[in-house]
Formats: structure tokens, sequence, C-alpha cells
């Protein structure tokens, strides 16, 4: 399975789904980050994990990878790809 999207995909980080984290070259977008659980989502301030209170960071994806990379996931940074591109830019291929 895979997923698509910023959502989706944070959400399946969040889970420990992740296997491989595409991102294309470049992607930013702010998010927020929770306090107490390291989720990461890119809509607060309430953790949808945990029920903390998040904090607002400047730069979700580049968290996100950091967190792909610190779970031993793979990291797939892309250029030019308009298929990933429509699709939001960042995606995951899953464990599970």
């Amino acid at each position: 399975g895979a997923v698509a999207g910023l959502a989706p995909t944070l959400a399946a980080l969040a889970e420990r789904r992740v296997d491989t984290l595409v991102v294309s070259h470049g992607f930013e977008a702010p998010g927020w980050r929770c306090i107490t659980c390291d989720s990461l989502r890119d809509l607060g301030p309430r953790c949808p994990s945990c029920d903390a209170a998040m904090e607002l960071v400047d730069d979700v994806v580049g968290d996100a990878v950091g967190l792909a990379l610190a779970r031993s996931c793979d990291v797939a940074l892309v250029r030019g790809n308009a298929d990933l591109d429509v699709l939001g830019r960042v995606g995951a291929l899953l464990r599970f």
C-alpha cells in the first residue's frame, strides 16, 4: 500500500507504517509537532494520537524526513516527478 499527500503521509508516519518516505526535492510546509509523543500533523493544535498540545513548526516536511530516518525508514528525495507533485509532493510506501 501507499499514501500520498501531506495529511495521510504524516498520519502513516505517526502510526509507524511508513517503509519509504517519498518527498519532492525542496518541498516545505508548515505543520504541527506534538510536545508529548512527537507526532507530526498538518493541522493542530491538539494531537489526534494522544490529545496533548502541539506546537507549530515552520517545516513539518523536514521534520518528517528526520523522524523517518530516526525510525530507520528509507527516504527518497525526487526531482521533477509530475505525478508526485500532483499528488501533494509527498507520500509513502507502507509496511502494512
